[in-house]
């Protein structure tokens, strides 16, 4: 379950391997580990999996259901993206 939600999510960013590890300090075997199902994260980088993949625990670990985003296609998700991002500065931004 980890694995195929933290794979969505990273490609739903259109992010690679290399760039989550990069966001995460961590190396980039270790992300294909994750998505392999080789190896678990531990508490704290889960956390910081989900700050970092704008997501939450809850859904990495498969205690929610799937994103509706995650049958769009990746042209598609990232416009979202990109906007939710606008909205979030729009909005929350403290100016």
């Amino acid at each position: 379950m980890l694995e195929d939600r933290l794979r969505k999510a990273r490609e739903a960013r259109g992010w690679t391997q290399s760039q989550l590890a990069a966001k995460l300090n961590v190396s980039d075997a270790t992300i294909s580990r994750y998505e392999k199902g080789l190896r678990y994260p531990d508490i704290e980088t889960l956390k910081r999996l989900a700050l970092v993949l704008e997501t939450s625990v809850d859904y990495l670990v498969g205690e929610k259901p799937d994103d509706p985003d995650e049958k769009l296609p990746p042209e598609a998700r990232r416009c979202l993206e990109e906007f939710r991002s606008f909205l979030r500065h729009k909005y929350l931004s403290k100016d």
